[in-house]
């Protein structure tokens, strides 16, 4: 893999900010917009999680195609799916508009808000999703560089756009407390992230031409056939997640959204660590698909889930562990609710993480059908089962607990049913699914359950984060002896040794 360690470490770097963005930034928000404002906040953030599938799975389609190429050697191919996307994005971007307004004028009656917060509610929601409009074009460069696996300037980017962020809320949104302000300081943010890498793409890519000249049926429909279902399956992965939010706003209103969002922004976070050191697996097992070279892509799934399967452990411990006091050390008081919620979600990433591997495996082998049929029907049965349960009992955390029944039953039953037909033994990934666990429950048992038992009213700050370094130290030296393989250790060895040397690590696991 190109620039593996550097790629890794660069994703790191963006959640670790991420993370510190939003832990900061979050009780400001709060405070500024209160906590009507910032559920109806998180209403429309989900919302725009859905019309982002508007992309009908371009994004991903760009990746695998850009890769695929960059293992043939075709230059040429490279820019003209790149040349019909753009030409595919331009028509989204105006339907997007379009259902910006519509949503715009919706809202109040969508999610009950009144008064005042209602017309800054309005502008908010179009400002978000015009910001969308103009995001998914833009994104055409990040997918590209991704499937060069430049990662790098992607994050880059991304941290860029943080600082930017953080500095309008900290700076602007302090003192005009509106939602309107906080959605204009995400769209400078996203423009940010986007228009960085569009500058930057033509040092990867020196022959890349856009001309309409180059769109072509065939190409639409390589595109397309690929993105169909890449679309199908990026909806249901987004229904698993977060329709559970638009599901409370509707049932239960915008102080439910509130209380579960709270719960919901630390799984986002806890899932984005445990993520990002694999999303360069897709552009890799891409490129490994247009050179022919299945076994690589056969041997990089159970490593991947291993590594992946060792951060899950780290960062979700706490949050399973100590829920109560990561949540009140964080807010405050007031948010009781979104403990049992966190703890079912954080359990949910024990799943996910192996779903998400395995699925970029099926992507990158040029395989989205099956996948799409597996998550849109798993997809479905989320939203029916959650409507039933919030319907009939009225509490948020069951809605947290259908996405973690079903989520179970995606990641330890379905998907390896699946992969079973390209030669993945189910039982190299359950080894590789136990070992970080098994190796976690001594380290917790030492450090955070002792926590839990003597400090369960603490409401510290400093005291969670002691905690948490002591749990990071103990859990990384045993996971580096323990969990992780010896190719693993040698691997990593020898990238850190180049990235000394100031040169990239190629090699594969």
């Amino acid at each position: 893999m190109r620039f593996a360690l550097r790629n890794v470490a660069g994703n790191y770097a963006v959640y670790a900010a991420s993370i510190v963005s939003g832990i900061v930034l979050t009780p400001v928000i709060l405070h500024s917009i209160g906590k009507d404002g910032y559920g109806v906040w998180v209403f429309i953030g989900s919302v725009t999680v859905f019309l982002r599938t508007f992309d009908v799975g371009l994004a991903p389609s760009i990746v695998r195609y850009s890769a695929f190429y960059r293992g043939r050697e075709d230059a040429d191919a490279i820019s003209a799916v790149a040349s019909c996307a753009l030409a595919l994005y331009a028509a989204i971007s105006a339907l997007l508009a379009i259902a910006g307004v519509v949503f715009a004028i919706a809202l109040p009656s969508l999610v009950s808000i009144h008064g005042s917060l209602a017309h800054t509610a309005r502008i908010a929601a179009l400002v978000a999703v015009m910001t969308l409009a103009l995001e998914l074009p833009l994104t055409l460069f990040s997918n590209l560089l991704k499937g060069q696996q430049r990662f790098d300037i992607f994050n880059g980017a991304s941290l860029v756009s943080i600082a930017v962020y953080a500095a309008l809320v900290g700076g602007v949104l302090t003192q005009h407390r509106s939602i309107t302000v906080l959605a204009l300081a995400a769209l400078a943010g996203v423009l940010v992230r986007v228009l960085i890498p569009a500058m930057l793409v033509r040092r990867e890519l020196p022959e890349l031409r856009l001309s309409l000249r180059l769109v072509s049926r065939a190409r639409v429909r390589e595109l397309a056939s690929f993105s169909a279902y890449a679309s199908v399956g990026q909806i249901a992965g987004k229904i698993v997640f977060y329709a559970d939010t638009v599901l409370i706003g509707l049932v239960l209103g915008s102080v439910s959204v509130a209380t579960y969002g709270v719960a919901l922004r630390l799984f986002t976070l806890a899932a984005g660590l445990a993520s990002t050191g694999t999303d360069i697996l897709f552009p890799a097992f891409s490129e490994l698909e247009g050179r022919g070279d299945a076994q690589t892509q056969v041997n990089y799934v159970p490593v991947s889930l291993r590594a992946a399967m060792c951060v899950v452990v780290l960062v979700t411990a706490p949050l399973l562990l100590l829920p109560s006091w990561v949540i009140e050390a964080w807010l405050g008081s007031g948010f009781r609710s979104s403990v049992a919620p966190l703890v079912l979600l954080a359990a949910t990433l024990y799943f996910s993480a192996a779903t998400s591997i395995m699925a970029q495996f099926l992507l990158g082998r040029g395989r989205p059908g099956e996948l799409a049929r597996v998550q849109s029907t798993f997809g479905i049965a989320n939203v029916i089962a959650t409507v039933a349960l919030l319907t009939a009992f009225r509490s948020i955390w069951l809605a947290a607990l259908a996405t973690l029944v079903l989520e179970g039953l995606v990641g330890a039953v379905a998907l390896p049913r699946v992969v079973a037909r390209d030669g993945i033994a189910y039982g190299a990934l359950r080894r590789a699914w136990a070992r970080p666990v098994a190796v976690g429950l001594p380290a917790a048992a030492v450090t955070l359950v002792p926590a839990a038992v003597l400090w369960h009213d603490s409401h510290s700050l400093p005291g969670l984060l002691a905690v948490g370094a002591l749990w990071t130290a103990l859990y990384s030296a045993a996971a580096w002896f323990f969990a992780l393989g010896r190719r693993e250790r040698a691997f990593l060895r020898r990238g850190l040794a180049k990235a000394r040397g100031a040169s990239d690590p190629v090699e594969a696991v």
